[in-house]
C-alpha cells in the first residue's frame, strides 16, 4: 500500500521533478503567512480570500501527498524517495514547525501561563469560573492534561509513531510542565479561606453542596472538591521525600492541609452529634449517657449516634498498632483526635464512678466525725457507699489497672476508661484524709508514680504491697471481721 502511494505520488508530480524546490518554496510561503496572522493558524480552504485558499490547497498537498507517504516508507525506500525529493527533510522540519506554531493546545497553554502570571494570586484557571475567559482556559487545561496522560501511558514504540504524527506533543508536555512548576497554591488558600468563612456563617456548620441552587455555594462546592481531590489527597499519599519536592512546587501546601482539616473538623457529622449528646447529658438532672432502650425518641436517636461513634469510629482507630496505619486513618478522619477528646469528656461527665465518689465525699463531709463509709456498717446508706467504694471502684476499676505491667497496657486501659485518672485522684484524696496510716503512705506514693507514668521497679513493689493490703481487707470483710 505504501509503495502504491509512492508510485501514484511520483506519477502525478512529473512537473515538479524539473523544479524540486517548489514544495520547499510553498511551505516557506505558508509559514510566512501564518506568522503574519494575529493568532497563528493554518490557512483555510473555506474562506473567500484567494491567497489563503491557494495556500491551504498547497498545505494539504504537501502534507498528505508528499510528506505522509514518505513517513510511511521503510528506511531503504526513504533513500529512493530522497533522490526524487532531496529537500524532503527540510520540508518535514518546516511542516512540524507550522504544526507546533498553530497547535491549539500550545496556543492555549501560552494563554494559560500568561493569564496565571497576570493574576494577583497565581493560580490555575477554573473550569467552573463565572468568568468566560477563565472557564474556557480551565476547560482547555483539563483537555490538554487528559491528552498528555493518554500519550504518556503508551508503550515506547507507540509513542514514536505518535510523535511522527503529532510532533507538537513534546512541546505540549514541556509547556505543561512549566505551568505545573509555577507556585499556584496561593489561589487555593484564598478559596479555602472563602469556604471556611462560608461554613462559619451557616446555622449548623456544613460543607457547601454541589447541587445547590445558590451560585456562591455551588461555586465553593466545586472548588472544595477540586482542592480535596486534585491537591490535598495526592500530597498526603506521597513519601516524605516526594512531599518535599511537592512542597517546592506548592510552598504553602501544609497551610492548605491545615485549613482543610479545620473545615473537616468544623463540619464533621460525628462532632456535631457529639456536641448534641454533650448538651443532652448536661441537661439531665444527674449526668448520664443516652440509652438506646429509652422511650424518649430524642434520647434513643442520640444513643444510636453515640454507639456508632464509639464502635465504628473510635474502636477501629484504638485497635491500630502500626503508626503508618494510624496516619492513614487520620487522613480519612482528620477529626479523630477531637472525637476522642469529646467522647472522653462525655464519659467523664457521665461516669457513675465519679458521680458516686462525689456523693461519697459529700456523705463524709456531713459526718460528725469525718470517716470513710464502711461496708460492715448497719446504716444502709453508709454500707451502700462502702460497697461502691471498695468493690465497684477500687476492686473492679482501680485494681485491674494497677495490675497491668506495661505503660502501653495502662495507656490502653485509660483509653477504655478515660475517667480513671480523676477516679484515682478522688480515691487517693479519700485515703489520704480518712484512711489508715499505711494506706495514706502507699496512696501518696502510688499517686506520684501514676502521675509521672514511670514504669519503675519501686512503683511495682508499692503497687503489689497496696494490692496485698486491699486483698487482706477484702478477706476480712467477707469473714465479717
Amino acid at each position: 500500500m505504501v509503495e502504491e502511494d509512492l508510485e501514484r505520488c511520483l506519477e502525478n508530480q512529473t512537473n515538479h521533478e524539473k523544479e524540486p524546490s517548489i514544495y520547499l518554496k510553498n511551505i516557506i510561503k505558508i509559514k510566512d503567512w501564518i506568522e503574519r496572522q494575529e493568532e497563528p493558524r493554518k490557512p483555510l480552504m473555506t474562506v473567500e480570500n484567494e491567497e489563503e485558499r491557494k495556500l491551504a490547497e498547497k498545505w494539504r498537498h504537501i502534507k498528505y501527498e508528499i510528506m505522509n507517504p514518505y513517513l510511511r516508507l521503510s528506511a531503504e525506500k526513504k533513500e529512493d524517495y530522497k533522490r526524487k525529493y532531496p529537500e524532503i527533510e527540510e520540508i518535514i522540519k518546516i511542516v512540524n514547525e507550522i504544526v507546533i506554531m498553530t497547535d491549539t493546545s500550545i496556543i492555549n497553554l501560552e494563554k494559560i501561563k500568561k493569564w496565571m502570571e497576570e493574576q494577583e494570586e497565581s493560580r490555575n484557571p477554573s473550569s467552573i469560573s463565572y468568568n468566560i475567559t477563565e472557564k474556557r482556559l480551565g476547560n482547555a487545561l483539563i483537555r490538554i492534561r487528559h491528552k498528555t496522560k493518554l500519550y504518556l501511558k503508551l508503550p515506547k514504540e507507540e509513542k514514536e509513531k505518535y510523535q511522527q504524527k503529532h510532533p507538537e506533543i513534546e512541546v505540549i508536555i514541556k509547556k505543561l510542565n512549566e505551568i505545573d512548576n509555577m507556585p499556584i497554591i496561593s489561589g487555593y488558600l484564598i478559596q479555602l479561606e472563602e469556604i471556611k468563612e462560608w461554613v462559619e456563617r451557616q446555622e449548623e456548620p456544613r460543607k457547601p453542596y454541589q447541587n445547590s441552587k445558590d451560585k456562591e455555594e455551588n461555586k465553593l462546592a466545586h472548588s472544595w472538591k477540586y482542592i480535596q481531590y486534585k491537591l490535598i489527597k495526592p500530597y498526603l499519599k506521597l513519601s516524605l521525600e516526594e512531599k518535599q519536592k511537592y512542597q517546592q512546587k506548592y510552598p504553602n501546601i501544609d497551610e492548605a492541609v491545615k485549613i482543610v482539616n479545620e473545615i473537616n473538623i468544623m463540619t464533621s457529622f460525628h462532632l456535631i452529634n457529639l456536641r448534641k449528646i454533650k448538651e443532652w447529658v448536661e441537661r439531665q438532672e444527674e449526668p448520664r449517657k443516652p440509652s438506646s432502650i429509652s422511650k424518649d425518641k430524642e434520647e434513643r436517636k442520640l444513643a444510636t449516634k453515640w454507639n456508632y461513634i464509639k464502635c465504628n469510629i473510635i474502636q477501629p482507630y484504638l485497635g491500630i498498632s502500626i503508626e503508618k496505619e494510624k496516619e492513614k486513618y487520620k487522613q480519612k478522619y482528620p477529626e479523630i483526635e477531637e472525637i476522642i477528646r469529646m467522647v472522653n469528656e462525655i464519659e467523664i461527665m457521665a461516669s457513675t464512678h465519679l458521680i458516686n465518689l462525689r456523693k461519697i465525699k459529700e456523705w463524709i463531709r456531713k459526718q460528725e466525725k469525718p470517716k470513710k463509709p464502711s461496708r460492715t456498717s448497719k446504716d444502709k446508706e453508709e454500707k451502700r457507699f462502702g460497697d461502691i467504694l471498695e468493690i465497684n471502684i477500687k476492686y473492679n476499676l482501680i485494681k485491674p489497672y494497677l495490675e497491668l505491667k506495661t505503660e502501653k497496657e495502662k495507656e490502653r486501659y485509660r483509653q477504655i476508661h478515660p475517667e480513671i485518672d480523676e477516679v484515682m485522684e478522688m480515691v487517693f484524696d479519700i485515703e489520704e484524709n480518712y484512711g489508715d496510716k499505711k494506706r495514706i503512705k502507699l496512696a501518696k506514693l502510688i499517686k506520684i508514680d501514676l502521675e509521672k507514668r514511670e514504669n519503675v521497679q519501686e512503683a511495682k513493689q508499692l503497687e503489689t504491697r497496696y494490692e496485698k493490703l486491699e486483698n487482706i481487707k477484702m478477706n476480712d470483710t467477707r469473714e465479717g471481721k
